[in-house]
């Protein structure tokens, strides 16, 4: 999922002695104009092919550049070698389907639900139609993610203090149907916040998170359900984005060298 092009200058410096010096100085910034283009065409796939696609997603490309001591340049996107935090999923392994086909890769909080023994090992998580929390590129957003995890006990042990206890879910809850003591005042049972669950599919409910609110928890809605994992065919073919970097970089590197001949001392 990344391109790399270097350049060998020896024959073309024999060609052009008198502007030997000329030579890396035209080829760097042919190379560094070629990689930026290809990031740029990479960038204008995703816009194309991906529906809203993320911060996260667009961010994910990268180019670097070359100079006249170093004559190689490359684009595509960022692996684990180019992160700077440590841990998770690199923008390679999240969009690694999407060059590859198959099986997308694992998101760490699928991987909590499948520790839980919630998420089987052929499943995926998927937004119920019905959520309404979804953000603007139609994604459920981390702060439903991390309170679910938290509820159901799916942070590890160095995270513990961050799961619910059962005072936190009973607050959330927001029931009404108990005195400031605690005790019962009501024989109905009155959810005014609310209350999540798991629907293992062994009743009517489809696997995966479901909420409930009203009277006896009446009110029952899906928030994340669990769905046979995805295949997915290729939709970005990363030949085609090097071949037309290679056409894009004779015609950089014939601008480049005139306006490098032009400007010598």
């Amino acid at each position: 999922m990344q391109i790399s092009f270097k350049s060998d200058i020896n024959q073309t410096i024999g060609f052009v002695d008198r502007f030997s010096k000329q030579v890396p100085f035209a080829a760097a910034v042919a190379l560094t104009k070629t990689v930026k283009q290809g990031a740029d065409d990479m960038r204008a796939k995703f816009m194309s092919v991906f529906d809203q696609p993320t911060r996260y997603t667009m961010n994910s490309v990268f180019n670097s550049s070359a100079n006249k001591r170093d004559l190689v340049a490359a684009f595509g996107v960022k692996d684990q070698g180019l992160l700077s935090k440590s841990g998770g999923n690199s923008p390679a392994d999240v969009l690694g389907h999407h060059f590859n086909g198959g099986q997308s890769r694992l998101a760490r909080y699928e991987l909590a639900f499948r520790k839980l023994g919630m998420l089987g090992f052929n499943e995926d998580i998927v937004p119920a139609s019905e959520l309404n929390e979804l953000n603007q590129y139609g994604n459920v957003p981390a702060s439903l993610i991390v309170k679910l995890i938290s509820y159901f006990g799916g942070f590890g042990e160095q995270g513990y203090k961050a799961n619910s206890t059962a005072e936190t879910r009973a607050k959330l809850a927001k029931r009404t149907d108990k005195n400031s003591k605690g005790k019962r005042q009501s024989k109905y049972v009155k959810i005014n916040g609310v209350v999540y669950f798991y629907a293992s599919g062994a009743d009517h409910l489809h696997r995966g998170i479901w909420a409930k609110t009203g009277t006896h928890g009446s009110d029952i809605r899906p928030i994340l359900m669990f769905v046979k994992r995805a295949n997915y065919s290729k939709r970005f073919d990363i030949d085609k984005f090097a071949s037309k970097a290679r056409s894009d970089f004779a015609i950089n590197f014939k601008e480049s060298w005139a306006y490098a001949v032009r400007t010598a001392r």
